[in-house]
């Protein structure tokens, strides 16, 4: 397999407090060049803040990020280096990472502004280049450029989010929680959607979520996270059909069968823990 686009080594987060919580402990993990990693569990086990530390809007208490052979650079105050754009993300609620007050032609306009300062010469032509391409590589009416955010549904809003952060021709793209607040009818098609066309530019992608379920539609791997570790890894189908550690188990076990039997989902007892020492490498 060739060299990592994006590699995670020994994270740690700790949030200040008396006595600090640990979010993140000690996680490692690589994204490759065309593939999908998904990385699940249930909230709060540190999802989000190892997506944060990824995209650099936050800064490790220890371990490191290496980004195309480089240590990735925290966020400044003086905003992006270019450089830093190749590791784009799609937030958990497109309702706030728009600007209501852009037309979205403009903001898709802001990621192929990015693609230009950091590839210049070199940026693929066979990629969309216009922010009307773009609406019409996602699906969507190239005339609905010239509107703004609130004029769509959150899966259209999505749509136009993962555009945007597409158009700035990312190495790694990073899903928060992406599907999170939509419809479940809508769930699986935006997952695939964003999969579909992070691959097909060519790019690695980490996609975050607590379903197991639509995650393993599209990810090649796996990583399962409880109380800020990786406690299982692996491809992604063999763990949907043969989890090892107990919170996989858990995770898969609390999934609704759509088999008509109207049997329900495995209930995981309030309080329950699972042993952190049995982590699955």
């Amino acid at each position: 397999m060739s060299e990592p686009v994006l590699s995670v080594h020994d994270v740690v987060v700790d949030y200040p407090g008396r006595p600090p919580t640990r979010a993140v402990d000690g996680v490692s993990f690589d994204i490759h060049t065309g593939e999908v990693v998904g990385l699940v569990g249930e909230s709060g086990c540190g999802k989000s803040t190892m997506a944060r530390v990824l995209t650099g809007l936050l800064k490790p208490n220890a371990g490191t990020v290496i980004y195309r052979g480089e240590e990735l650079r925290p966020l400044g105050l003086g905003g992006r280096a270019p450089d830093s754009t190749g590791v784009q993300m799609v937030f958990q609620d497109p309702g706030s990472s728009l600007n209501p007050r852009r037309r979205i032609g403009s903001q898709i306009q802001d990621g192929l502004d990015a693609a230009k300062r950091r590839l210049g010469a070199t940026d693929a032509k066979d990629r969309p280049q216009t922010p009307q391409e773009w609406l019409e590589r996602i699906g969507m009416d190239p005339e609905d450029a010239q509107r703004y955010p609130r004029s769509f549904s959150g899966g259209q809003r999505q749509r136009i989010a993962t555009a945007r952060a597409l158009a700035a021709a990312p190495d790694v793209l990073i899903g928060d929680e992406p599907i999170s607040s939509l419809d479940a009818s809508t769930q699986a098609l935006i997952a695939y959607v964003m999969s579909t066309l992070t691959i097909a530019q060519g790019a690695g992608m980490l996609f975050i979520s607590h379903d197991l379920a639509v995650v393993r539609l599209i990810a090649d791997r796996l990583l399962v996270m409880y109380k800020g570790r990786i406690v299982e890894r692996g491809p992604a189908q063999k763990i949907w059909a043969d989890p090892q550690h107990p919170y996989t188990k858990a995770l898969l076990g609390a999934i609704p069968l759509p088999d008509g039997a109207q049997r329900m989902p495995t209930v995981t007892p309030p309080g329950t823990s699972y042993p952190l020492d049995e982590i699955v490498r």
